[in-house]
């Protein structure tokens, strides 16, 4: 054996204690991984359930959703909305709603809108006998006869979709102001009041919240 040389049982003793320490190494780092992971999963079911108390608060105080029925699924963060409305704004309004709760990282919104059909009332004409029939909604009266139409037609509302959105989110971000005042989190509220200022800086609601919350920092 040359002189200086370590034995090839070192070498091969060496080598096992690196892998044994690799081994170990690479124990502890899963170990630590899957706690985290159990910590995370022990507090989803949590975080999710506030999430979705909530986005169920918010619909509730909404004059817009308030009566309708939507159904509210989270998990991990992800919020599902399902349901029907009558009008295509009240979807955006319900989503909008839902991604300004805290903790929400994603909204799938599968609310269906099933628009309201109009019903006509149909034209009614005298006949023989003074007997009231009634007659097909796109008959005209002829001239000289005594039928009298009495269906009206109704023109469509006009919805200033951006407004009422707006409206709906101050409302609900001055409301969780409120509350966090309620809770003596101070940061929370001035948080919620300034984005209902940005949303509409006139809100006299959010302006006394927001003394309020500055006030109760100090």
């Amino acid at each position: 054996m040359p002189a200086g040389s370590q034995p090839p049982w070192k070498k091969i003793a060496l080598a096992a204690g690196l892998v044994i320490v690799l081994l170990l190494g690479g124990i502890g780092v899963n170990r630590i991984i899957q706690d985290r992971a159990a910590q995370n999963q022990a507090l989803n079911p949590q975080e999710d359930a506030r999430i979705k108390q909530e986005i169920a608060d918010a619909f509730a105080s909404s004059d817009s959703l308030k009566d309708r029925k939507l159904e509210i699924a989270v998990s991990n963060g992800e919020v599902t909305l399902r349901g029907r409305v009558d009008k295509p704004y009240l979807t955006e309004i319900a989503g909008a709603l839902a991604r300004d709760v805290s903790g929400v990282r994603y909204v799938k919104n599968e609310i269906e809108i099933i628009e309201a059909q109009e019903t006509k009332e149909p034209v009614w004409r005298s006949t023989v006998g003074g007997k009231p029939s009634a007659a097909s909604p796109d008959s005209s009266a002829q001239p000289g006869s005594n039928s009298v139409a009495t269906s009206t037609q109704q023109q469509p509302r006009n919805f200033d979709v951006n407004a009422i959105r707006t409206r709906e989110r101050t409302r609900q971000f001055v409301m969780r102001g409120y509350k966090r005042l309620s809770q003596d989190d101070f940061l929370g509220a001035q948080r919620a009041f300034e984005n209902a200022l940005k949303l509409d800086p006139s809100n006299r609601m959010a302006q006394e919240g927001l003394r309020r919350a500055k006030s109760g920092r100090r």
